[in-house]
């Protein structure tokens, strides 16, 4: 990836979200994941908490 110069596009990236000091950061993805769970409608949400909860269930005794 390096010799073919696109390490440099990723590298650039990468600075622009590590010059960021760490509160600074830690405000923008609490920003970031509000606006991701806003936009999961009511439905979809109780859905993955039904998988959620049907997976632990059935992992549990797997788990101990």
């Amino acid at each position: 990836m390096g010799w073919q110069g696109h390490l440099i596009d990723y590298i650039e990236d990468l600075t622009k979200i590590l010059n960021y000091k760490p509160i600074e950061l830690a405000i923008r993805l609490k920003e970031l994941v509000k606006k991701e769970a806003n936009s999961i409608g009511y439905y979809d949400l109780l859905f993955y908490s039904a998988v959620g909860n049907d997976l632990s269930e059935l992992l549990n005794s797997k788990d101990k």
